[in-house]
């Protein structure tokens, strides 16, 4: 009896022994609300988006649009969050956000607002004048607290100037990192910068994190938002506002490297 050839059917199921597709790179999104982005429902209950919304955030969380998910704000994020530079190597996490070479949009020339009386209250509870750091440059940042959820562009840019604090401190500048609210997530918020911060070795932040907590001081810089909107100043050792930026929305923020020109130039004394 003749035998039949029957050919050996390659690929009967397709991709069965292909590679996994990799799984997508950690994000500063995931360092700040947790791998697997846990804290999403708790934010929205906690801050549904509507016509109140002082950013006017995309749809469909818009100004004019009520609603209660977020994934209107998480696209926002994710817009400005990229994890791959333009050769596509992988970025260490405090570079996936670029912020801005911008020069200051506030007045500046003149000692900051209520500067005698502005005082802030430190991680022992502890009144923390302005005024203690006169003699020596200090750069003022603003965060925007805990609007409904910890902002991710607010870790990221504290991690970034915690990464540049070496050579900022060799300069002689003091760097005062603000958290407009009550104390309760000042340690969610440090802890997310950290993460951010050990991909690197480094895991804590060289600089003090101070309370606004009844948010006087970002009423007297005129900041108020969800809570503030995120500002950055340089302030020169006589005590004057020698820079000055506030951000119209979330990710406008001057890059720390704008930081370092605007103190070179100031140190050095040139216009």
């Amino acid at each position: 009896m003749r035998r039949l050839a029957i050919p050996f059917l390659i690929g009967l199921s397709a991709g069965c022994n292909s590679a996994p597709d990799p799984a997508p790179p950690i994000t500063v999104l995931d360092k700040t609300w947790g791998e697997g982005w846990e804290e999403r429902q708790e934010y929205s209950k906690a801050s549904p988006c509507g016509p109140h919304d002082p950013y006017g955030l995309p749809a469909p969380c818009g100004p004019q649009t009520p609603c209660g998910p977020i994934e209107g704000r998480i696209a926002y994020y994710k817009e400005h969050v990229r994890t791959k530079d333009e050769e596509g190597n992988l970025l260490p996490l405090k570079d996936q956000v670029e912020f801005q070479d911008v020069s200051s949009n506030e007045p500046t020339g003149e000692a900051p607002p209520g500067e005698g009386e502005l005082t802030f209250v430190d991680s022992n509870g502890q009144a923390r004048s302005l005024a203690e750091f006169r003699g020596r440059p200090v750069i003022l940042v603003f965060t925007r607290g805990f609007p409904g959820y910890i902002c991710p562009l607010c870790t990221t840019y504290t991690a970034q100037i915690a990464a540049a604090y070496p050579e900022l401190k060799a300069l002689g500048v003091e760097v005062l990192l603000v958290f407009p609210g009550d104390r309760t997530k000042v340690d969610p918020f440090v802890k997310a910068c950290r993460a951010i911060l050990e991909e690197e070795g480094q895991g804590s932040l060289p600089f003090p994190v101070l309370l606004d907590p009844d948010l006087a001081a970002v009423d007297q810089f005129h900041l108020r938002a969800d809570l503030s909107r995120p500002a950055t100043y340089i302030i020169d050792g006589s005590g004057l506002v020698r820079y000055a930026y506030v951000g119209k929305l979330p990710h406008e923020r001057p890059a720390v490297e704008r930081l370092q020109a605007e103190l070179s130039r100031i140190i050095g004394g040139a216009e």
